[in-house]
Formats: C-alpha cells, sequence, structure tokens
C-alpha cells in the first residue's frame, strides 16, 4: 500500500499490528502460526471483540477511522483475498484482513494488541449497559 509523505507521517505515530512480509514490505516479518494452547482457549473471544470494535469503527464517524486503498491485500499464507483498508483506533492502526490470519491461520496479536482490544471491549460494555 503505497503512502504520500503526510500519510506515512501521521502513521508513524500509531502502532501497526498484522502487517506482513511482502513485495512492498520486505522489512516486515511472515505471518507465524501459533502453538499457544492459553490462546487457543482465548480465540474466539478475542476476535468476536476485535469484530465487535471494527463494526463500532465501521458504524460511528466519532470513534476511529477507516482508511480504504486501491486493490485487495492477499493472505501471505492461502493467498485469499483479505481485505482494502486499515482500521484506526486510539493509537493503533490494523489491517481489515488481520481477523483472517487469526482466525483459519491461528496467528496470535502481540500481548500489548490483546491487552488494547480487551481494556476497550470492557469501556465499550460498559457505555452499552
Amino acid at each position: 500500500m503505497d503512502c504520500d509523505g503526510e500519510e506515512k507521517d501521521r502513521q508513524m505515530n500509531y502502532i501497526k499490528e498484522g502487517f506482513w512480509y511482502g513485495k512492498k514490505e520486505p522489512n516486515l516479518p511472515f505471518p507465524k502460526t501459533s502453538d499457544d494452547k492459553k490462546w487457543m482457549n482465548k480465540k474466539i473471544k478475542f476476535i468476536r471483540k476485535l469484530e465487535r470494535i471494527e463494526d463500532i469503527i465501521e458504524s460511528s464517524i466519532n470513534i476511529g477511522k477507516i482508511s480504504s486503498y486501491k486493490g485487495f491485500s492477499k493472505c501471505r499464507i492461502c493467498k485469499q483475498k483479505v481485505g482494502s483498508r486499515e482500521f484506526e483506533f486510539k493509537n493503533w492502526i490494523w489491517p481489515e484482513g488481520f481477523l483472517h490470519y487469526i482466525e483459519k491461520h491461528n496467528i496470535k496479536p502481540t500481548d500489548d494488541f490483546i491487552k488494547f482490544i480487551n481494556h476497550h471491549s470492557k469501556i465499550i460494555d460498559l457505555l452499552e449497559s
């Protein structure tokens, strides 16, 4: 995904999660499947929380932001089309296809991203109750 200079400067202030090695991103890691047994037990709940936060970002003009790009990104593992957008929320950015990696390939997000999503999911629960 090509970004102009202003976009790159803005994104430098964010923590990026779920971006992988590719022709245009040769310094990024290749996704690795997790064999963490504790993660396997927590994965479904985490997926629901992340889906909920993404849904809220999509439906609100005041919470987060979605950036759209031309063309679709393909999964680095199975080559399935996984999206053309990025979600921004607070100080994090992650690609639309990150859920695919978590669900289909058992990719475990960083502990910091898991804590971030869990924390904000609790806040959303409180606001909606």
